[in-house]
């Protein structure tokens, strides 16, 4: 059997289509990698619809920081954190502990709440009370409010009531 010969055009040809494999097969790798990437990064952050809002999952809406006194000497806590996210996840942190997911239903009523109540344009100031406070902050549309204890009272209960257990 004869050796073929190639010629310096058919091995630039055999080289270009080794080169241009190669590509191929680095564009396909990159456009797996960017859409495996594009996936990930949907799944981290879901969005949920409710009625014209949008609420991003890890996102808090509605955020309570309580202290009181006279605290006990046994070292109990004498104060309680509560965030609630967009996605419905309940979160308390101090005298009481618990990590739960209320639902998309319930953070649609909260929202529903917080706009009914015109609580973002109300003036919530007031006199402190001496021996308990509370921080609340409410973040809906873009807009962050932060209510002092006793200010806005009525209202922060009514939203309240809608995911805390009395």
């Amino acid at each position: 059997m004869a050796a073929k010969v190639i010629s310096d055009g058919d091995y630039l040809l055999v080289e270009y289509i080794q080169a241009m494999k190669y590509l191929t097969g680095l564009a396909l790798l990159l456009i797996v990698a960017g859409a495996l990437f594009a996936y990930n990064n949907y799944q981290n952050k879901k969005i949920s619809y409710d009625k014209n809002t949008m609420l991003l999952s890890e996102q808090i809406i509605f955020e309570k920081d309580e202290w009181w006194g006279p605290c006990p000497l046994q070292g109990e806590p004498c104060e309680q954190r509560t965030k609630l996210y967009g996605s419905g996840r309940l979160v308390l942190e101090g005298n009481e502990n618990k990590d739960s997911y209320l639902g998309g239903s319930v953070t649609g009523r909260v929202v529903e709440q917080i706009r009914l109540s015109g609580i973002m344009d109300k003036n919530c100031q007031a006199p402190l009370v001496l021996d308990y406070g509370a921080t609340f902050k409410i973040v809906l549309d873009g807009r962050e409010k932060e209510i002092r204890f006793p200010g806005c009272e009525k209202e922060l209960k009514s939203i309240e009531d809608l995911f805390l257990e009395n």
